[in-house]
Order: C-alpha cells, then sequence, then structure tokens
C-alpha cells in the first residue's frame, strides 16, 4: 500500500509530460531566466498550516506523500492609473490550476528533506496573449529540493526550523511556468503552541540569477519571502487556520 501511494505522484507527473503540447510561442531557450507565475508553494508541515512555514517535522523515519490543488486568479494582469486608481484594463493570464506533489522523509528528529513540484498546470490565456490563442495551456513547474532542520523543537517554548532551498528549472519556461534557471535560497520558520491554538511565521529570501521581463511591463528577480499564520485544531483531525503568505 505504501509503495502504491508512493508511484501515485510519479504516474501524475509522467501523464502530465506525455499530455503537454507543444506551445503556440517559440520556446524559451535553456537557461535563459524567465518569469514563473506558480507563486504557491505548499508549507508541507505536519498537521499545520497550508502555506505559511512552522517548526515541525514529520515522524522520525517516516515518509509523506501529499497532493495539493490550488487555483489563482488573474495571476498577471496590467493596469493604468485612472483618476488617482489603478485600474485593470487587460489580462495576461486570467487563471492558474495547479496539482502539487511533494515527497518527505525525516531523517531522525532533526532533519527532513522534501521534493515537491507543480505537477500539472493549465493557464487561462487572457485577452492580452495572442500568442496563446485565447486558450489553455497545459504545463509543468520547478522542482523544489528543501533541506528542513529543526533547531529548535515546539515543546521548548518556542520552535525555530532553518529550510534552505534549490530550485531546479524543470517547468514550462515558455508557458510562464518555470525561473527558467536554477534559484536558491532559505527560509526561517518560527511557531509555538498553546492547546488548541498555533501560531507561525516564516521569512525567507530566494535568488534568481538574472531577471524576466515581459515587454517591459512586469519583472522577475530575487524574492523576500513571508507568512504568518494563526490556528485552531477543534480536534485532532481538524484544523482551521487564518493564513498570510506572499513574496515581494
Amino acid at each position: 500500500r505504501r509503495a502504491l501511494a508512493i508511484a501515485a505522484p510519479i504516474a501524475l507527473l509522467l501523464v502530465a509530460l506525455m499530455l503537454t503540447p507543444a506551445s503556440a510561442a517559440e520556446p524559451t531557450p535553456v537557461g535563459t531566466p524567465s518569469i514563473d507565475l506558480q507563486h504557491f508553494s505548499p508549507a508541507g508541515s505536519f498537521h499545520d498550516f497550508a502555506a505559511v512555514r512552522s517548526a515541525r517535522l514529520l515522524p522520525r523515519f517516516r515518509p509523506a506523500i501529499d497532493l495539493v490543488a490550488s487555483y489563482a486568479h488573474h495571476p498577471l494582469q496590467l493596469s493604468e492609473e485612472r483618476s488617482g486608481t489603478l485600474s485593470r484594463y487587460g489580462g495576461g493570464v486570467d487563471g492558474l490550476i495547479a496539482g502539487h506533489a511533494r515527497v518527505g522523509f525525516a531523517f531522525g528528529t532533526v532533519f527532513e528533506l522534501d521534493l515537491q513540484m507543480p505537477f500539472l498546470q493549465y493557464s487561462f490565456a487572457g485577452d492580452l496573449f495572442e500568442d496563446f490563442g485565447n486558450q489553455g495551456q497545459l504545463g509543468l513547474g520547478d522542482l523544489w529540493i528543501e533541506g528542513r532542520f529543526l533547531l529548535l523543537p515546539e515543546s521548548k517554548g518556542l520552535g525555530i526550523e532553518l529550510t534552505p532551498f534549490l530550485t531546479l528549472p524543470t517547468g514550462s519556461a515558455d508557458r510562464m511556468m518555470s525561473s527558467g534557471v536554477p534559484t536558491f535560497g532559505g527560509l526561517l520558520a518560527i511557531s509555538r503552541r498553546w492547546t488548541p491554538i498555533h501560531v507561525a511565521a516564516h521569512v525567507g529570501y530566494q535568488y534568481k540569477p538574472g531577471s524576466a521581463e515581459l515587454n517591459g511591463y512586469y519583472s522577475a528577480d530575487d524574492r523576500i519571502l513571508y507568512g504568518v499564520g494563526v490556528g485552531v485544531s477543534p480536534s485532532p483531525a481538524v484544523d482551521i487556520n487564518l493564513e498570510l503568505a506572499g513574496h515581494g
């Protein structure tokens, strides 16, 4: 049963590769920085928040597999100033649906290795992108490799976790679903629990060699990552969270 669970994300990835159509636009050369519109990265924390990192690892010597679905509304829009306010005048990408797969394993009580990737993404083109033919595009996302080090467990009062990461440009750069180049960085997370309340926050930095621009309107470069969340667990199987996560 465990072998079947591990094989499922791999099978889904292979299916996505086989079904990915050729892009109508000119492919982005390998090693060229590009724009990645996928800004959601599942936290992968054990029985915790969805997007905010916390200082909690998997039970030691235990694997974990996550499959998460996400939707981004209007991830790439153009606007102009009208009467002192910004108003939308055209859409690049009006929607982005994705499935995210993550495999993790805790090597003891202080280190966990995670691999995650948006294995299937479908974007809805806006009215400004004629290359898309006003139709959807199917593609993959970049592979994230994370090493999570638990510096201080929550049982000591305040949990602290350090997560260096590396991303590989496995995504569809010509569909704006990849950074186009390897990136790396780190995240620092803190968290604490008072039964049944839990809180967490993270801050980090992602370095991207070079930068990418879209017709002088939109650019992608290094990112500051942040997040904060508060939640309540009315039962061992239920978490109700309020989260804010983003980048700048």
